[in-house]
């Protein structure tokens, strides 16, 4: 991500520059005001952009009102360049964060969503459940029917789960054929009512034949951070892989944590 912001960084700084040789025998170093905004509306996003490109121009035409040169047209210019690179960096943001097949989070948007859920959990002291999904026989869907067969149940399970899921939970496709969800305020009773919804609702209403298998682990229940609780919601699906089609919550009791 950083390989691909820094030439956007540079050309905006670039542009900058082509307004500041003299004019009228005056250097518009005031311009410089709105590199600053180049960078920090990349790195921010457009309404960092805007909120910077905002104090620039007080700060710009403060400056220029004050000295020989009153032209305010490379301002606005250099200011339309900042916002750019906000909606820019916005943009490369999301799609570094969307798989392309599904539409789902892909696993870089999962974790950063989920970093941000075991905060907020933590912080108010609530549960904050994860499930891993797996469809169930994939390979062999693949080997028997092609790749492209293969796309098309991706694109069914990830539709049903959306239908599934509620606003607020983050559902992504944790690589291959393996999806992940994170459930803020959602308690192990809570998390088992989704995951075997999610279950019933692939199994009777994928228009492919096709039955998933999930495992769940709740924070702070049966771990006290990301690593943990991922391990444990794989465990949970290792075991429900082995009859299939079922949901299977993190059942080894050495596992449990002192609730708060």
């Amino acid at each position: 991500m950083l390989k691909q912001r820094v030439p956007l960084v540079l050309a905006g700084v670039a542009i900058a520059a082509l307004f500041l040789p003299v004019i009228r025998g005056h250097a518009n170093l005031w311009l410089l005001h709105l590199v600053p905004a180049q960078i920090f509306g990349f790195y921010r996003g457009a309404r960092g952009a805007l909120l910077l490109v905002a104090a620039s121009w007080v700060l710009a035409i403060f400056t220029a009102l004050s000295g020989p040169f009153h032209g305010t047209g490379p301002l606005v210019i250099i200011s339309i360049f900042s916002l750019i690179n906000g909606f820019l960096f916005e943009k490369l943001h999301k799609r570094s964060f969307i798989d392309e097949l599904t539409g789902l989070y892909n696993r870089r948007g999962f974790i950063f969503y989920l970093d941000q859920h075991l905060a907020q959990a933590e912080r108010l002291r609530i549960p904050l459940s994860v499930a891993i999904v797996d469809i169930d026989g994939f390979k062999s869907i693949n080997d028997s029917f092609g790749h492209l067969y293969g796309d098309q149940v991706l694109c069914q399970v990830a539709r049903l789960i959306k239908e599934t899921c509620r606003a607020a939970d983050v559902s992504a496709r944790w690589g291959g054929d393996e999806f992940a969800l994170a459930l803020l305020d959602t308690s192990a009773a809570g998390a088992l009512v989704l995951a075997e919804r999610l279950r019933m609702h692939v199994e009777k209403k994928a228009s492919l034949p096709i039955t998933i298998s999930v495992g769940v682990s709740i924070f702070p229940t049966h771990a006290g951070g990301k690593e943990e609780l991922l391990a444990n919601a794989d465990r949970a699906l290792l075991l429900a892989k082995k009859d299939r089609n079922m949901v299977v919550l993190e059942p080894d009791p050495s596992h449990l944590v002192p609730q708060y």
